[in-house]
């Protein structure tokens, strides 16, 4: 069965740019999927609900940014999610 918090169309985006990228920014995500700051906020929110992302504060030129990186949970997860769409698909 497809997991159904990764399953939702914004936070399998959001997780598919964080694994591709390794990590990235709250800005980097909302500019790459066209998301207000509440939307991706909410999202964001939902998937660290599920531990698949956490965030950290980075220093990018003077000031601190939030950033997202999947952790070992989420990683297994969004991993597990493509083998059964694969699986459905073939």
């Amino acid at each position: 069965m497809l997991d159904p918090v990764i399953h939702q169309a914004t936070r399998l985006q959001i997780l598919a740019l964080i694994h591709r990228n390794r990590e990235m920014s709250f800005n980097e995500l909302c500019q790459a999927l066209h998301l207000t700051e509440g939307n991706l906020g909410a999202h964001a929110e939902r998937l660290m609900e599920a531990q698949y992302i956490e965030t950290f504060s980075a220093l990018a030129g003077t000031r601190f940014e939030k950033r997202y990186r999947l952790t070992t949970r989420g990683s297994d997860a969004f991993r597990a999610y493509r083998e059964e769409l694969a699986r459905l698909l073939s």
